[in-house]
């Protein structure tokens, strides 16, 4: 019995008397703060992003595209001091991160996805926004600016005023957008492929003697069309419909001002000059 009693007591002196192998330290995670601002392509100068304007944050190991990380993607808001609020906190360990941001211009969450750093197929009519912030040190916390670009193209199309015009009133003015089908966005580059076809003519919405619209680039010309009524050399005309060619690629963050002039045979031609990017309140709807 005793031998029993000897063993027992071996076998629990053995058991407690293991210690377990320490565990590793947990990696300290440090948050990050962003900040956003707005910058036009021709000019380079900065603008205020507009408060309440919903944008798409994404986090990469630097030099990854593949795999998010820190939680993301994750929708962030932004206020008018230029502070961009995600839905949480982003944590990260320290090391060196890609971030990414992309922003329809409106208090909507962006309908875009990516894989591998592709999205699906875009639309014509949104005011797609992009942002990066690469190779960005997060040590005991860290700071990131977007400065945010308009990667879509933007037209104006204006009908001159004529000497030999008056009383001009535009009932309405359709155009050939761009295909949407495998027009799609490079994540890292923040670049749009441009459609190589467009649509039959439709309508753009808005009055008046100019439109304003967003579309996708293209390579292809684009045709307007414009019907209206009007006294051309002393001659009423009523739901007059001309057509004219848009002999322009129209490349991703450009803003364009098409002029419709009427040539001395009564029908128009367009001159297509880059303009700096306007702000419009256009209800835009296709």
């Amino acid at each position: 019995m005793s031998k029993i009693y000897i063993m027992i007591i071996f076998l629990i002196s053995i058991l407690f008397g293991c210690s377990k192998e320490p565990s590793a330290p947990q990696e300290e995670l440090n948050p990050v703060n962003f900040f956003c601002g707005l910058e036009q392509e021709q000019t380079k100068a900065n603008s205020v992003f507009t408060s309440g304007n919903t944008a798409i944050i994404y986090a990469f190991a630097s030099g990854e595209i593949a795999a998010n990380i820190g939680g993301t993607p994750l929708n962030a808001t932004a206020s008018g001091s230029g502070l961009l609020s995600p839905t949480s906190t982003i944590f990260l360990p320290k090391g060196n991160y890609d971030f990414y941001s992309v922003s329809a211009n409106n208090v909507s969450t962006p309908n875009i996805s990516f894989t591998g750093g592709v999205s699906g197929d875009l639309a014509n009519g949104v005011d797609y926004l992009w942002a990066s912030n690469k190779n960005t040190t997060v040590n005991n916390g860290a700071n990131v600016t977007f400065a945010y670009k308009h990667i879509a193209c933007q037209l104006q199309i204006r009908i001159v005023a004529n000497p030999r015009v008056s009383g001009l009133v535009v009932n309405s003015v359709k155009f050939t957008y761009p295909i949407t089908s495998g027009v799609k966005k490079n994540l890292s580059t923040g670049s749009i492929s441009s459609s190589g076809s467009v649509t039959a003519l439709s309508n753009v919405a808005g009055s008046g003697n100019t439109r304003n619209f967003i579309c996708l680039p293209c390579t292809v010309s684009s045709q307007v069309e414009i019907n209206i009524n009007a006294t051309i050399d002393g001659q009423p005309v009523t739901n007059k419909t001309y057509r004219a060619t848009v002999n322009q690629a129209l490349v991703g963050g450009n803003s364009y001002d098409i002029a419709l002039n009427m040539n001395a045979d009564n029908a128009f031609s367009t001159t297509c000059s880059i303009i700096t990017w306007q702000n419009i309140s256009n209800s835009i709807t296709y």
